[in-house]
């Protein structure tokens, strides 16, 4: 499983390629009823689902957790 924030691959595998993974470089901030990414924060929500379901904003390779993290750039 892909260990970057936000990723939301059930079986990621490191040989996917250079943009197969997209993710949030920020971390989850949680305040009041408010829920976003650090990375993120035009896109608040209440709702967790909702909170879970916001699109990335960097692409990549998806990483394991072991060793350097790959580099990413935008999504667009």
């Amino acid at each position: 499983r892909c260990q970057r924030e936000g990723c939301t691959a059930q079986s990621a595998r490191d040989d996917e390629g250079p943009r197969a993974c997209v993710h949030h470089v920020g971390t989850p901030i949680f305040h009041e009823t408010y829920k976003w990414w650090s990375c993120c924060p035009h896109a608040k929500k209440y709702d967790f689902d909702e909170f879970m379901q916001v699109t990335g904003c960097r692409v990549g390779a998806h990483w394991s957790g072991e060793g350097d993290e790959p580099p990413t750039e935008p999504y667009t």
